[in-house]
């Protein structure tokens, strides 16, 4: 794993896996780090995989969550990915979620160091957290 490119100036920063299709980057809410990922990276917000919660361990600087790329905007109760395809039954949600609590919660968030480490959360898409790009390889 390469360590994060960093701009401290700014506090953001930006990491990828050699020869892996993914980039995780600085923090923002869901639909601009989607808009981010299409614009700079050639892709959609990430999908996660075997290895993906383990890059991702690696490059987070501290405790936060991920937006990764589910969704259940177009049809509350529908979660699909970026490309339509629906989330299975068997998809690894923490207990309870997810809830739609409060004003809306339509976006997957990946746990990192809560506690819960790679537990998938709904959150509200207006919440700004780090973001995990992947296209295909």
């Amino acid at each position: 794993v390469t360590g994060p490119t960093k701009n401290t100036r700014h506090g953001s920063f930006c990491a990828r896996w050699p020869n892996v299709s993914r980039k995780l980057c600085n923090t923002l809410d869901w639909e601009a780090a989607r808009r981010w990922c299409q614009t700079n990276w050639s892709g959609d917000l990430a999908r996660p995989t075997g290895n993906l919660n383990r890059f991702i361990q690696k490059v987070v600087p501290r405790e936060t969550y991920v937006w990764l790329g589910g969704n259940d905007r177009e049809q509350e109760g529908r979660w699909v990915w970026p490309d339509g395809t629906v989330l299975d039954d068997q998809f690894p949600w923490v207990s309870g979620q997810p809830n739609d609590w409060g004003s809306g919660e339509d976006c997957l968030a990946l746990d990192i160091g809560y506690g819960r480490t790679g537990d998938m959360f709904d959150f509200s898409c207006s919440d700004s957290y780090n973001f995990v790009c992947g296209r295909s390889a």
